[in-house]
């Protein structure tokens, strides 16, 4: 048991370091294009918001079964500015989850 906890452990860390620097990352690019001001909360909020991201595109990953690799190269990706990926998300899933349960009031058939 001790080993399998080890093992999924070491995904979510890797997927935070991965998440942190695509964070930092977005974060000096953005900064450097005076997209946002250098200060400690919005570097902490792009870290949050790109940790976020991260963790969600490795239980996603996991539970497609994708491989490891995928993931990883995933997670650079859509954590450099995190907020975009999350807003994005967000309005897929929302979506879905109107659909699915006929949210938007149209009728069903079958």
């Amino acid at each position: 048991m001790e080993q399998v906890l080890s093992i999924i452990l070491v995904h979510e860390v890797v997927a935070v370091i991965l998440s942190i620097v695509g964070g930092l990352g977005s974060y000096l690019q953005r900064v450097r294009n005076e997209e946002l001001q250098k200060s400690i909360f919005n570097f902490i909020t792009e870290l949050v918001l790109s940790i976020i991201t991260g963790l969600a595109v490795l239980y996603v990953g996991q539970w497609q079964v994708w491989e490891p690799a995928l993931i990883n190269a995933l997670i650079l990706i859509l954590t450099n500015n995190g907020s975009e990926t999350i807003t994005t998300a967000k309005a897929y899933l929302s979506s879905f989850i109107r659909s699915k349960f006929n949210i938007n009031g149209e009728q069903k058939n079958g």
